[in-house]
Parts: structure tokens; sequence; C-alpha cells
């Protein structure tokens, strides 16, 4: 592609000559940067493509750098207007100095803007005479998303190395305490079937609920460390509602309602359905948790269709099972909200949490191939969505559950 030069009058002919000279051939097209080149005058003499699609125009014969530049705007970084006398192209044709990586951002004729790096050298002729100079613009837009990519990339990096210690660490005390408990549970049994007092076999009873509500927290522990083999198959989370229709109320209390919106045809999710219990039951608690005053939490299910684009949980285009847990509640900060997945982070009062609900849920998605999104806002409530892989549905749910079939959609 050959440089684009733009005719001028006779009279600065030889000021045209020496700049597109130097800057002949192919030069102006090799540069990875957009690049113009103007005489002293501040009219414009060469260009290359990169520089056009970059200002959204190309310049017309006889352009100035004023009148090029008149129909684009340019900005600080903190957003004030800067005069065109005091772009960085004014101050090296004024003053004969170089302007070097200067950051501005670019208003573009149909109102784009873009952040660039601006480098201007001037260019003399061998006596000294100022006679023109060279502009280069890189776009920094990319380069930002690539930095923003690499913190990213670094923080999921750092969190992922916090989660592997978090978890050996977690799967050798659950361990030890899971041995515990079981002795612990094994000789109530044995003390209840001695045990004829009403009273004493009342009090037996509550230990018996407590050790076993240890017993599910070491499993769910478990499952956050990756140590306890999960079991996925194909299950009707309608019939899951229904199922823990009496825990949940028994759970939430009387001053919250409970509105469920069971999709009809819904199809069957691939999970391990112990687990989704967990999730379910530790959601609506959250959920409870955040309407101290009492309110409304809904449970809906729904099948979706993920075509990559607008997929809100970065997964795999397919057919997948939506969970909706919403409630009227408090809601989350954007601080708390971007700490919400974290193991072991509660906003609750000492001892009123474990700080797994979250970080649970999101395990559990993952190990079976979905995902979860939270969306949130102080004095709005919460809306936690599990996203589940579904399972094919050219059989009959009931023939699926008898031959254990768990092929995906």
């Amino acid at each position: 592609m050959q440089n684009r030069e733009v005719q001028k009058p006779a009279e600065s002919a030889e000021s045209v000559s020496l700049l597109t000279n130097w800057f002949s051939g192919a030069v102006l097209e090799t540069l990875p940067a957009a690049v113009y080149v103007c005489d002293a005058e501040a009219t414009i003499v060469a260009y290359n493509q990169r520089a056009a699609e970059l200002w959204g125009r190309a310049p017309r014969a006889g352009d100035s750098d004023e009148k090029y530049c008149g129909s684009h705007k340019l900005f600080l970084r903190d957003g004030a207007a800067l005069p065109h006398n005091k772009t960085p192209m004014a101050l090296v044709l004024e003053t004969g100095k170089p302007a070097r990586d200067m950051e501005v951002v670019l208003e573009r004729p149909d109102a784009s803007r873009l952040p660039v790096l601006v480098n201007i050298a001037p260019l003399f002729r061998v006596d000294g005479t100022l006679i023109g100079a060279v502009n280069c613009f890189q776009d920094l837009s990319t380069h930002e998303r690539v930095e923003r990519e690499k913190l990213r990339l670094a923080e999921e990096l750092h969190q992922a190395k916090k989660m592997e210690a978090i978890g050996r660490l977690t799967a050798g005390i659950v361990h030890d305490f899971n041995n515990l408990l079981t002795a612990i549970l094994g000789n109530l049994d044995m003390l209840k079937s001695r045990t004829t007092e009403s009273g004493s076999l009342k009090l037996l009873v509550n230990v018996v609920q407590a050790a076993e509500r240890g017993e599910r927290l070491t499993r769910q522990l478990l499952a956050f460390a990756h140590k306890q083999q999960i079991l996925p198959q194909a299950v009707d989370l309608n019939q899951v509602f229904d199922d823990m229709n009496d825990l949940l109320q028994t759970s939430i209390g009387s001053t919250i309602a409970i509105a469920t919106r069971k999709a009809p045809g819904l199809r069957p999710a691939l999970v391990d359905p112990s687990q989704i219990e967990f999730v379910l039951l530790n959601l609506a608690i959250n959920a409870r948790d955040a309407m101290p005053s009492g309110g409304t939490l809904t449970i809906e299910t729904a099948n979706v269709t993920l075509g990559g684009s607008d997929d809100p949980a970065e997964l795999p285009a397919g057919d997948y099972v939506v969970v909706s847990v919403r409630d009227t509640g408090t809601g989350m900060s954007d601080e708390v909200r971007a700490k919400a997945f974290e193991p072991f982070f509660t906003t609750k009062a000492s001892g009123k949490g474990s700080g797994l609900g979250l970080s649970m849920a999101l395990v559990v998605a993952r190990q079976s191939g979905g995902d979860v999104r939270i969306t949130s806002h102080e004095g709005e409530g919460t809306s936690i969505e599990v996203y589940l892989p579904c399972v094919d549905t050219s059989a009959s749910f009931a023939d699926r559950a008898a031959d254990g079939s768990t092929q995906l959609c």
C-alpha cells in the first residue's frame, strides 16, 4: 500500500518534497502506529492508512492540521477539553521541541472516543529551519484491554492458589472431625436405645440433631475441598422443591413468605441430588438472614439456552436449567458482592454463619458443569441464579432415572 500524499501549492513544493521524500515509499504504511506528516504551517502532506482509520476520516487536499483536527476533539485523560492551540502538534510547531508519550482522548467525527498515546518529532533542514513534524498516534484501548486481562488472570491465579491451600487445610481437618462425629453419633444411638425417661430422651434427640448438622457441615466442607466424590445424575428440580417445602418453611420462619414458580416441562438437571439440596437450603437461609423484618423469598426454575455472547455466566453454549433464589432483603454493596464467593467470607455476626453458603453453591455448580451469578444492590434485595447443565430429554425422565443415564443435552 502506497503512502498518501496531499497536493500542495507550488510555493511550498520544496518543503513538501523534502518531507515526502523523507517518508517515501512504504515507510508510512509499515509503521504499526497512525502517522501523518505536516509542514511548518501545519498543513498535512502525507499520512498512512492507520491514521485515517484512527481519526475516522482521511485528510483532504490542503487540509491544515487545525482544519483536519477541527473535525475532532481532544481531551485530557481527566476529561478536560484541550484547545487546538494547546494540542501537542501546536506546541511542537511553536517551540520546535518534541512531544513525548502524551496521553490524550480523541473524539472522532462519529462521537466515539479513544485513548491515544501521542509522540511528535519536529523536522528541520540542515540549516536548522523548522520545516514540519511527524505525528505518531497509538490506540491505547487495545493495550488497556490487554492490561486489564492480565490483571484479571493474575487475580484468578491468586484466587486459585488460595482456594487450593484452603482446600488442603480444610480436607485434613474435616476428616479428623468426621471421625469424631462418627464415634459421637454411634454412642448417642446406643444411649438412645437404653434411655426411657422422656425428658432425657428429648435432650438426646437434640444432641443427635446437632451432631447430624455437624456431619452435614463436614460433607459440605469435603465437597468444597474437592475431596468428596460427587454423583451427578438426572434430577427433577421441581420435585426437589416439593420434597423440601416443609424443611424450607421451618428453616426460614413464619415472617417470610415463600413464592415458588416451577417451570412446566422443566428439563432434568445434571447434579448430585444431595448437594443441590444443601445449596438450596443454604441459599434460602442466607435470604432469610437478609430479611430480618420479613419479606418474600421467591424460588423459580426455568429452561434456558445459552448461545455464547448472551451468556451471563460465561458458560459454553447449550441448554441449561436455572434455579433462581430471590429475596426482598437488604441487598449487597459492590464490595460485599465482589467477595461473596470467597470461602468463609460472611457479613453475619460471629457464630451466625460459616461463610460457606455461596462458595459451596459455586463449587457444586461448577463441579456439575454449571455456574452461579449474583445480582444485588443495597436496599433492593438479592437474586442468586444457579446454572446447571440439563440431561438429554429424548427419553422420559422416569426411564432415565431408572437406567442412570445422564447424557447431556
